[in-house]
C-alpha cells in the first residue's frame, strides 16, 4: 500500500516542530533566575522593668526595618503578650503587675499575622524570636518612700541606691496629676557610683516629685541573624516619691 509514507511523514514533521518551538522557548543555554536571600530585620528599641512604689511593670517599645523600611502588619509578643502597632514599623505593649524575677528570662517573638499575606521576611523564614535575661534589680535606699523632705536655703538631698549595673542615669520628675508628670527638673547620665547629691532648690513645696533611676540589664539574643545595627536592650528602672515642704 503506497499511502503509508504520506500518512507518516506529516506526523514526523509535526514531531520535529515540537522539539524545535521547545528548543526556541527554552534554550539551553538561557541563564537561571538567581534566589536572591532574604535581607535581615533590623531590630531597634528596647524592653523595660519598671519597679514603681504601687506596680511593677514589663513594656516593650521597638520598631522593625527590612531594607531600610518599616515593616507594619506583624504579629509581635512580649511574654506571649500582643504588642499594639502604634504606627507602621512601631510596636508596644505593657504588662502591669510583672514579677521581675532575676535570672528569668524576657521574650519577645516576631511573625507575621496569620492568614494575611506578607512581603516581608517572616513570610517565608521561621519566627523570630529575642531573649534576654533579668539581672540584679535596683533597689533605692534613700530617700525613703513618700518622705517629707523639709526644703533648705543651699541644701542638698543624697538619693542612694544598690543593685543594677553601671553606668546609671538618673532623673527627678515633678507630678502634674494623680499619674501624669512635667518636665524634668534634674537629670544625669554616666553616673558610676551608687549615689547623687541633688542641689534642693530644683524642688518647690507642696508638689509630689519622682525619683528614678536607670540601668541597662541585658542584650537580647536573637533565635536567627539580624541586621549588624539592631540595638535591643533589656532596661530596668526604680522610683521612689517624695513631698519637699
Amino acid at each position: 500500500m503506497k499511502f503509508k509514507p504520506m500518512i507518516k511523514t506529516p506526523i514526523f514533521i509535526l514531531i520535529a516542530l515540537g522539539i524545535w518551538l521547545g528548543g526556541q522557548s527554552l534554550p539551553a543555554d538561557s541563564p537561571l533566575t538567581p534566589v536572591i536571600p532574604l535581607k535581615p530585620l533590623k531590630i531597634n528599641g528596647s524592653v523595660a522593668v519598671s519597679v514603681r512604689p504601687y506596680d511593677t511593670i514589663l513594656s516593650l517599645f521597638v520598631r522593625v526595618r527590612l531594607d531600610g523600611k518599616l515593616v507594619s502588619g506583624l504579629r509581635v509578643t512580649l511574654m506571649d503578650r500582643p504588642a499594639v502597632e502604634e504606627s507602621a514599623g512601631l510596636y508596644s505593649c505593657r504588662i502591669n503587675g510583672f514579677t521581675p524575677v532575676p535570672g528569668r528570662t524576657v521574650s519577645v517573638a516576631f511573625d507575621k499575622k496569620p492568614g494575611i499575606p506578607s512581603i516581608h521576611a517572616p513570610l517565608s523564614r521561621s519566627l523570630l524570636t529575642a531573649q534576654a535575661t533579668i539581672g540584679q534589680l535596683i533597689k533605692i535606699t534613700a530617700p525613703l518612700p513618700d518622705a517629707h523632705v523639709p526644703l533648705t536655703p543651699a541644701g542638698m538631698l543624697n538619693v542612694a541606691w544598690a543593685g543594677g549595673n553601671p553606668p546609671y542615669s538618673i532623673e527627678i520628675l515633678p507630678f502634674t496629676g494623680a499619674d501624669t508628670t512635667g518636665d524634668s527638673v534634674y537629670s544625669q547620665t554616666g553616673v558610676a557610683g551608687t549615689s547623687v547629691s541633688v542641689p534642693l532648690a530644683i524642688f518647690r513645696p507642696g508638689a509630689k516629685f519622682g525619683i528614678y533611676i536607670f540601668s541597662k540589664m541585658d542584650d537580647f539574643r536573637f533565635s536567627a541573624k539580624v541586621d549588624s545595627n539592631s540595638q535591643f536592650l533589656l532596661r530596668q528602672s526604680a522610683a521612689v516619691y517624695i513631698f519637699p515642704e
